[in-house]
C-alpha cells in the first residue's frame, strides 16, 4: 500500500505502541520504566520465563533479544493477529479515530512527489549551510556569535543562511531541472501576484532546518537579520510534507536524549532550544511559532508524561500557558499532565541561561507549577471571591473547565482535588492548614471529642439521608450543588459517594434516569439499594418515603438544606472548639486571653454543637454547673476547660 498523504506516519505518531502491546501481555514491573517509555515483558512470539521482549514507546519500536522479532505497531498487529497490511492499518486507525484513506493512481503519484519534496528540502538545507560559511554569510555568522552560538552547535542544528537575493535558491534548482511547481510545493519558492518572476521565500535570514520524527527534512524557519522585515520569524508554509501544528522543533534529538535524562522542556522558540541544548539540556523542543496544538501535546506525552513549559513570566507567557492548559484538558489521560515554569518577566530560556546558567534554570524547572495548581490559581485570579456571587462564579468556572476532561477517572480526580481545596480554604484564616477530617491533638483529648464516637453515628445517618435525597431527586441536589461540594462527611464511603454524586450532577443536561444509572454503575446495585431503603430516609419528615413521583423538588431541596446545615454547623463547631483549645493554650495563665471571655466562647461552642447534633435548643444539661460569668456547662466540660487553660 502506497502512502500518499503521510497517513502512516501520522498514525504511528498517534499510536502508543506500549498501549497496543499492553493489551496482549503483562509488563515486567522490575525492569519497566514507564516514565522513560521503556517496557519489558516475556515475548509473545516465543516461550520464555525471563523477559527479553523490549518496547521503546518513545521511538515506537519493539525488539525481542531472544527470538529477534522486531518492528513497530503495524508489524506487531500484523504478526500477532495474522492481518494483512491494510487490515492492520484499519485496526490501528480505529483505535485512534482516524479514517483509512483510499488508494488510487493519483495517490501513488502523490507519494512519489512527496519523496521528491523530501530530497528538494534536503538539498535546500545544504544550500543554506554553504551560504552561511560563504562571504555573503558574514553578517549572519556575526549575529550567531553575538548570541553565543558555537560552531559545533551550528553544525549540530544544521543552521544556515538565506542570502539577501531574490532568486539565488530558485535559480539553482531550476538550472538542475527541478520544476517550478515542485519548488513552490516544497515551500521554497513563491509566485508573484503582480506577474513578476518567482522569488525565494527566505531571503536575508538565519535558517533553522526542521526534520520530522523519521529524520526527513520537511521545512524551515527563518529569523530576519534586518529590522525592516515585516516578520521577525518566517516558517515554511503548509505543504504535503510540512504542517507546523503537527511537528516539534528538535523532536528527534530530544526523544533520543530523554533515554538518559529529563525532563522534557517545551520552550517557545528556536534559539531557546539551541541555547538549552548547547548548555547540556538536550531534552528540549519548541512549537513552530504557534500555541501548542493537540497533535503536539500528544507527541509531548509520548516523550514524557509531564513535560514542563518554560515561559516568560509576563502577561504574554501567562496567556500562552492558559491556552496550553485549556487545549490539554480534554486530552488528559491517567499519568499525563503538564507543568509550567514561569521565568522572570521579559526573560526567555535563552536569556535566562546566558545570564544565570543552566543550573539556575534546572532549579527553576524543579519548582514548576503542576497543571491542577495552575488552573486553580489562574481561575482564582479572575474572581476575587470576596462575595457569595464571585465565589459561585469561581466554582462554576472550575467545574466548566474540568468538565471538558473526557477521561472519566481523571475528571473525577480533578473534581475531588478541587473540592478538598475549597473545603480547606473555608477554614479560619491564620490557622495552620490540617489534612481534612484531622482534629488537633488538643481537640482529641477533650470531653466533646470523647463523645465523638456517638456523635459520628448520627452524622453518618444524616449523610446517608443527604445521599438518598440526592439520588432520588437530583434536580433538588443540583440546586444546592455549591453547598454539597464543600460538605465534610465523616464516613469515607459517604465521601466517595458524594464526590460521585457531585460529578454526575455537573453534566450540562441533567437526565434523572441517566444520573441514577450512572450512580448505580459506579457504586453497585447492593450499595444503592441499601442507601435508598434506609429506615431513616423513609421516616424522615412525617414518616412518608421520599418518592420522586410524590414529592416536589422544593420539598426535597428543603430537606437537603436542613440536613446540610446541621452537618455544616457540626463541622464549624468542631473547628471552633479546636481553635478555642489552641487559644486556651496560647493564653495559659490568663496572660494573653481573658478567662471570662474565653470561657464564654467555650460555652457558646458547646451549645452550638448540641444544637447542631440534636437540632434543638439545649441550655442546660444534667449535672450542669454555672461559671462565675453565667456560662452553663456540664461539670466535666468545665473541669476540662480549667485543665486546658491551667488557670489557678
Amino acid at each position: 500500500m502506497h502512502d500518499s498523504s503521510g497517513f502512516t506516519d501520522e498514525l504511528l505518531s498517534r499510536v502508543s505502541l506500549a498501549a497496543i502491546i499492553g493489551r496482549r501481555l503483562t509488563w515486567d514491573a522490575s525492569k519497566t520504566r514507564t516514565a522513560k517509555g521503556d517496557y519489558w515483558a516475556c515475548c509473545p512470539f516465543h516461550s520464555e520465563k525471563t523477559p527479553s521482549f523490549h518496547v521503546d514507546d518513545h521511538k515506537g519500536v519493539y525488539h525481542c533479544f531472544g527470538c529477534q522479532e522486531s518492528g513497530n505497531a503495524i508489524t506487531f498487529v500484523r504478526k500477532i493477529d495474522n492481518l494483512d497490511y491494510r487490515d492492520a492499518l484499519a485496526y490501528l486507525a480505529d483505535i485512534v479515530g482516524m479514517r483509512l484513506p483510499t488508494q488510487s493512481k493519483a495517490d501513488i503519484a502523490a507519494a512519489d512527489d512527496r519523496k521528491k519534496l523530501y530530497e528538494i528540502c534536503e538539498q535546500a538545507a545544504r544550500f543554506f549551510s554553504i551560504a552561511l560559511s560563504s562571504h555573503s554569510g558574514t553578517g549572519a555568522r556575526r549575529y550567531l556569535e553575538s548570541r553565543e552560538v558555537s560552531e559545533t552547535t551550528r553544525n549540530a542544528f544544521e543552521i544556515g543562511f538565506a542570502p539577501d537575493s531574490w532568486s539565488d535558491l530558485t535559480d539553482q534548482f531550476l538550472n538542475r531541472g527541478v520544476s517550478l511547481e515542485l519548488l513552490v510545493e516544497a515551500g521554497l519558492t513563491a509566485k508573484s501576484d503582480s506577474g513578476r518572476a518567482p522569488y525565494d521565500r527566505f531571503r536575508n535570514r538565519i535558517i533553522f532546518p526542521i526534520r520530522d520524527l523519521r529524520g526527513r527534512m520537511v521545512g524551515f524557519g527563518g529569523r530576519a537579520l534586518s529590522s525592516t522585515d515585516r516578520a521577525k520569524y518566517l516558517n515554511s508554509p503548509e505543504t504535503p510534507i510540512f504542517s507546523k501544528g503537527a511537528i516539534l522543533y528538535n523532536h528527534l534529538p530530544a526523544r533520543n536524549a530523554l533515554k538518559n535524562s529529563g525532563p522534557l522542556v517545551v520552550a517557545e522558540g528556536y534559539m531557546d532550544v539551541i541555547r538549552l541544548s548547547q548548555a547540556g539540556m538536550e531534552t528540549s523542543v519548541a512549537p513552530l511559532g504557534t500555541a501548542v496544538t493537540e497533535s503536539q501535546l500528544r507527541h509531548l506525552w509520548r516523550l514524557d508524561q509531564e513535560p514542563v513549559l518554560a515561559l516568560d513570566g509576563d502577561n504574554a507567557g501567562r496567556m500562552a500557558a492558559d491556552r496550553a492548559m485549556r487545549k490539554a484538558f480534554p486530552l488528559l489521560e491517567p499519568g499525563n499532565s503538564l507543568r509550567f515554569c514561569f521565568l522572570p518577566e521579559d526573560t526567555d530560556p535563552d536569556d535566562f541561561v546566558r545570564r544565570f546558567g543552566i543550573d539556575a534554570l534546572r532549579e527553576q524547572l524543579g519548582k514548576a507549577t503542576p497543571l491542577a495548581e495552575f488552573l486553580w490559581g489562574t481561575t482564582q485570579s479572575q474572581f476575587q471571591r470576596n462575595t457569595p456571587e464571585s465565589r459561585a462564579a469561581f466554582q462554576t468556572e472550575l467545574r466548566r473547565i474540568v468538565s471538558t476532561i473526557e477521561n472519566r477517572e481523571v475528571q473525577f480526580q480533578y473534581q475531588q482535588y478541587f473540592r478538598e481545596l475549597q473545603r480547606d480554604t473555608q477554614r479560619s484564616p491564620g490557622r495552620a492548614r490540617r489534612r481534612l477530617g484531622t482534629p488537633l491533638p488538643e481537640t482529641m483529648a477533650s470531653p466533646i471529642a470523647a463523645a465523638r464516637k456517638n456523635d459520628t453515628v448520627g452524622e453518618k445517618i444524616r449523610e446517608s439521608v443527604i445521599l438518598g435525597v440526592c439520588v432520588t431527586v437530583p434536580e433538588a441536589a443540583r440546586d444546592v450543588i455549591d453547598r454539597l461540594e464543600l460538605l465534610e462527611f465523616s464516613d469515607s464511603r459517604h465521601r466517595r459517594m458524594l464526590d460521585l454524586v457531585v460529578t454526575a450532577l455537573s453534566v450540562a443536561e441533567l437526565d434523572r434516569d441517566a444520573f441514577r444509572a450512572r450512580i448505580r454503575r459506579e457504586i453497585g446495585d447492593d450499595t444503592l439499594d441499601k442507601l435508598l431503603s434506609s429506615h431513616h430516609l423513609k421516616r424522615l419528615h412525617g414518616g412518608s418515603p421520599l418518592q420522586s413521583d410524590e414529592n416536589t423538588v422544593e420539598k426535597a431541596k428543603f430537606m437537603l438544606l436542613e440536613e446540610i446545615s446541621k452537618i455544616e454547623s457540626t463541622a464549624a463547631a468542631r473547628r471552633e472548639h479546636g481553635e478555642t483549645v489552641c487559644d486556651a493554650k496560647e493564653g495559659s495563665g490568663g496572660q494573653l486571653i481573658g478567662k471570662n471571655s474565653l470561657l464564654a466562647r467555650y460555652g457558646e461552642v458547646v451549645r452550638g454543637k448540641r444544637r447542631a447534633q440534636r437540632g434543638i435548643e439545649v441550655e442546660k444539661a444534667q449535672d450542669s454547673v454555672t461559671a462565675a460569668n453565667g456560662v452553663v456547662l456540664d461539670r466535666s466540660e468545665l473541669d476540662e476547660f480549667n485543665r486546658l487553660t491551667e488557670f489557678p
